[in-house]
């Protein structure tokens, strides 16, 4: 009867326990490991003239912020970039960035083409898997664009990005 009565308890708690740790979990950021990450956030300023154009990508991984920014081409490699620098990412910032994952857009928006208009996105991979890809383009983005540039900005704020926009 002992014999019985624990293995119901042992059932019970194990069932229990696998419940609570699955719902506990919050879905996108929850298993984000620094080591196997890759956080990547790109920045296209919309058409202007080629002297006030910018656009940049930093990646992160494996504990590593790396910036590149320039203007036309940088980041399609037809041209070289201006600034090239790297930035270790503590933990306090790469905490920051796992809980904004949930706070991203679920997917890209669905919107009309807009001439001239910036560009930006969200990758990102986890032991080589997809764990989002967002792009902002176009027309009436502003909200969704905000929430890339919220999610980057503890990454940002490790480099002089006003010095490098000429802001």
């Amino acid at each position: 009867m002992n014999a019985l009565r624990r293995l119901m308890v042992c059932t019970v708690l194990g069932t229990f326990a696998t419940t609570a740790v699955a719902c506990g979990s919050s879905g996108d950021s929850a298993d984000l490991d620094r080591s196997s990450t890759m956080i990547a956030y790109t920045h296209e300023d919309g058409s202007t003239a080629p002297q006030f154009h910018k656009e940049y990508q930093i990646v992160v991984a494996d504990g590593i912020a790396t910036l590149n920014l320039g203007g036309y081409g940088a980041l399609s490699g037809q041209a070289n970039p201006d600034v090239t620098t790297t930035k270790p990412v503590d933990d306090k910032v790469w905490k920051k960035l796992v809980d904004g994952v949930g706070k991203l857009p679920g997917k890209s928006p669905d919107n009309k083409p807009c001439p001239g208009a910036g560009t930006a996105s969200v990758k990102i991979t986890s032991n080589g898997d997809n764990i989002k890809d967002v792009t902002v383009s176009g027309c009436d983005t502003a909200d969704d664009a905000k929430k890339l540039s919220t999610f980057i900005a503890p990454v940002e704020s490790l480099f002089d990005m006003k010095t490098y926009l000429g802001g």
